[in-house]
């Protein structure tokens, strides 16, 4: 089975509608559903940082989207 790594910057870009690759990362997660997206737990602590920085909205989304990846 096809597996893809999700980095960093794609969990951001898919996180944030401000960032300039976020219409790239939507695109690609909406079309290839069928394709695991793995990550690490290194990757998970850069993405909660990233969101404790941004205010409580942000941190909300990224709380949402890191029950959704445990999943």
């Amino acid at each position: 089975m096809k597996r893809v790594f999700g980095d960093t910057f794609y969990w951001i870009a898919l996180l944030n509608p401000w960032n300039n690759w976020h219409k790239f990362a939507l695109n690609y997660a909406q079309n290839h559903p069928e394709i695991p997206i793995i990550t690490t737990d290194g990757v998970i602590d850069e993405i909660l940082a990233y969101a404790a920085s941004k205010g409580s909205l942000m941190r909300q989304k990224e709380l949402a989207m890191c029950l959704q990846m445990r999943r």
